[in-house]
């Protein structure tokens, strides 16, 4: 058989035929559509190769993977979708008859359909707000899930190359749905609708305490089972179905090492869920409450009493997985292993919500999520904690699967009743141990399953070992909060029962009642709870104090350093004043001689001659006498700095003139950062410092303020101002920054870069 390429697959074609189907019966039926296509798409595939080109294998592969993906959507979803699509089919095959294949989804029947037969329609669900039934018009969420519906259903024709057409989400049905959500919210805006769903949707902490309080008094197994519920999805902050699907394989007990009490919690772990459908494991969490009635764990030690003491059910059978990983945390009526019904989880909550005067919440079993979440926000938990707790989906990330597998303690602080911060968990009641033969008379199978445990009987790894260890801790809860129960409902068939009659249990009583009035109140804790504001003051004195030392601190080490500042300048200015003394004292010896020298040698020296000679610079103060301003030659060695001092003068062999200009050349031999800083601090190759000229002499030492030597030292002065400008660090710092700076340019380049 030859083969052929093909871009897609036409109408005729195998793959085509075989694909096609999967269309009809995704529409035409419901769940069990799925596996009858995803069947037949895998039959398809099990055909000799040689009947197939390897084009059209492949496209059957791709369209199994996408139907398989159909297959592992939610139950909800494909219920919910599959009958809005068999309504959009009815409507194309009643509005376009003539059509060959009426079904095909484009724009234009998708914004037919929503105006005609959704936007205005009156709902089937009618809810009890006082407007008639036939009054009662869907919103716009529901119509906006039609379009959804229908959009999957073009996706699907278009992945079996059944539909050619664009995106029927165009522009005209974006505007007819935006049109649509302004005149609705306008609309009820106009017939003041109530105003459901508000900030304070849900309950506040004293109704969370009636309403438990509520479940106690009633006492069937039914109102214990929906204390759980509420309790379970106050503190853990998990969805209503979460809770449902929870077995007690998913429970197991955790400890924290603070308080003035055993923190001891029990862990959630989920592995499904509406944003984990991947078997990813989650956790969640609740921390002994601090008042009993409260309590989740004392609510779960409750439940498991009454399901296997008071009502028969056996206790979990702990050979292998199998046997006890489907035991629902929630039972049904019918069998512990089927799972809680919406209706059967709802009801009695409602029930409840109405008795204690509580109208208008939206979503009764998501209430507790919403005000557990509510609660934790007010007593100063941070929203990435809460969302932690509460599995919330943008708290998922990759640090969060992989590395916080440990629960958010703050939360959990919290939500039991204590301050976030820590420091402050203490249980009154969680006091003395009871007598192992009262503990062994509640649950005693567990002792059983304990020694085959032991004797390597049944396997630990399938978490029977958590198991046990949880069920042995909330035997000890039982006992502990049991008075609670009895103050609220004396009556309750749990009281009934034989144990809280015997001798054992009449002696914890005594034993147990003892303790709480004896025990006294912590006072480290007293003093976090009752004068928060002097705990807090005297972290604040704590914290001033360690402020001033370290300003005491930095102001010795300042002193210090200006003392350093202090000696070395002192120390320039000695060896200033030594090189200045020095300097005097060559010229008047070089001055005594020159006067012997000429006296010997001439006695007619003419009477106009002009004398000018280079010598070290030393200022006209210095000299006792205008002799000691004659010139005294010596010998110019390359960079070193002279000084030009001319006298225009008459001179006789008596006396000479004084110089009328003193000149300072800037020595040319300066290359570096560090000789800048040299010629002007003590002079540079035993020149007079730039600093000492500019003091005593002003501008005449460099001819002026108009000279050119004047504009070459302000162009200097850049970099000189830039190393005095330490920035907090030493000079020599400082010049060791402005020389790595420059580089291999030159100190106009650097003069240049401080400019700008």
């Amino acid at each position: 058989m030859a083969r052929k390429k093909v871009a897609a697959p036409a109408r005729g074609s195998k793959a085509a035929q075989v694909s096609q189907p999967a269309v009809e019966l995704e529409i035409r039926s419901d769940s069990p559509s799925a596996s009858a296509s995803s069947s037949s798409l895998q039959a398809a595939l099990t055909l000799q190769s040689s009947q197939l080109t390897t084009t059209e294998e492949d496209e059957l592969a791709e369209a199994n993977t996408r139907q398989r993906g159909r297959d592992n959507r939610a139950t909800t979803t494909k219920t919910n979708w599959g009958s809005k699509k068999r309504e959009f089919v009815d409507f194309c095959k009643e509005r376009y008859p003539t059509e060959r294949v009426p079904e095909t989804v484009t724009g234009t029947k998708l914004h037919a359909y929503l105006q005609l037969r959704q936007i205005g329609r009156v709902s089937n669900r009618p809810r009890k707000t006082g407007v008639p039934a036939d009054q009662q018009v869907v919103g716009y969420s529901v119509v906006d899930s039609y379009a959804s519906a229908i959009i999957d259903l073009w996706q699907e024709q278009h992945d079996e190359k059944v539909n050619a057409h664009p995106h029927p989400r165009t522009g005209a049905v974006k505007s007819l749905l935006n049109n649509f959500r302004l005149e609705t919210a306008a609309r009820n805006a106009a017939n003041f609708s109530d105003k459901r769903g508000s900030a304070d949707d849900g309950y506040t902490h004293e109704f969370y305490v009636k309403m438990a309080r509520h479940f106690l008094m009633d006492g069937s197994l039914v109102s214990t089972r929906s204390l759980v519920a509420q309790l379970f999805g106050h503190q853990t902050l998990m969805r209503g179905v979460n809770l449902r699907k929870l077995a007690l394989s998913d429970l197991e007990l955790g400890r924290l090492q603070e308080g003035l009490s055993p923190a001891v919690f029990v862990v959630v772990k989920v592995n499904e869920s509406k944003t984990n459908r991947t078997g990813r494991v989650e956790y969640s969490g609740a921390l002994r409450n601090k008042e009993a009635a409260i309590d989740p764990l004392f609510a779960l030690a409750l439940y498991l009493f009454q399901r296997w003491e008071i009502i028969g059910e056996p206790f979990p059978d702990l050979t292998d997985n199998k046997s006890w990983y489907m035991i629902r945390l929630l039972r049904s009526m019918d069998d512990p292993s089927t799972l809680l019904t919406y209706d059967a989880h709802r009801e009695p909550i409602l029930n409840a919500f109405k008795a204690l005067g509580l109208r208008g919440c939206k979503k009764v079993t998501h209430a507790a999520r919403g005000s557990g979440a509510r609660e934790a926000e007010l007593a100063g938990v941070a929203t990435t904690d809460i969302e932690r707790l509460g599995g919330w989906k943008q708290a998922q990330g990759a640090m969060e699967q992989s590395y916080l597998t440990h629960l958010p303690v703050r939360a959990l602080r919290a939500l039991a009743g204590f301050s976030p911060d820590g420091g402050t968990y203490f249980l009154r009641r969680d006091g003395p141990d009871p007598s192992p033969e009262l503990l062994k008379m509640i649950f005693p199978q567990v002792e059983q399953w304990q020694a085959e445990l032991d004797a390597d009987r049944i396997s630990a790894t399938g978490g029977a070992d958590k198991f046990l260890e949880l069920v042995r801790f909330l035997r000890r809860v039982l006992l502990q909060d049991i008075f609670t129960l009895q103050d609220i409902q004396p009556a309750h068939p749990v009281l009934q029962h034989s144990l809280f009659k015997s001798q054992q249990f009449a002696t914890w009583t005594q034993q147990q009642k003892s303790h709480i009035e004896q025990v006294n109140h912590p006072m480290e804790l007293a003093l976090k709870q009752v004068m928060p504001q002097i705990h807090e003051q005297l972290q604040s004195l704590g914290e001033q104090q360690k402020s001033a030392l370290s300003f005491i601190h930095d102001m010795q080490r300042a002193s210090t350093t200006a003392a350093e500042l202090q000696r070395r300048r002192d120390e320039a200015m000695m060896h200033e004043l030594q090189r200045h003394t020095n300097a005097v004292m060559r010229i008047k010896f070089a001055n005594i001689s020159s006067q012997s020298d000429a006296l010997d040698d001439s006695t007619t020296s003419s009477s106009n001659t002009t004398t000018s000679s280079a010598l070290f610079l030393t200022p006209s103060s210095s000299l006792s006498s205008p002799e000691e301003a004659q010139a005294v030659p010596h010998s110019a060695t390359a960079g070193s700095a002279v000084l030009a001092l001319t006298a225009g003068s008459s001179a006789t062999t008596s006396s000479l003139s004084p110089p009328q200009s003193l000149i300072y050349t800037l020595s040319p031999a300066v290359k570096t950062v560090a000789q800048v800083w040299e010629e002007w601090k003590v002079g540079f190759r035993g020149a007079p410092s730039l600093e000492s000229l500019e003091r005593e002499h002003g501008t005449k030492w460099c001819g002026g303020p108009a000279s050119a030597g004047r504009r070459a030292f302000l162009r200097r002065m850049v970099i000189i101002k830039a190393i005095r400008d330490t920035k907090g660090q030493t000079i020599e710092l400082r010049i060791a920054a402005l020389q790595q700076k420059m580089g291999a340019h030159s100190l106009d380049w650097l003069r240049k870069e401080l400019s700008t």
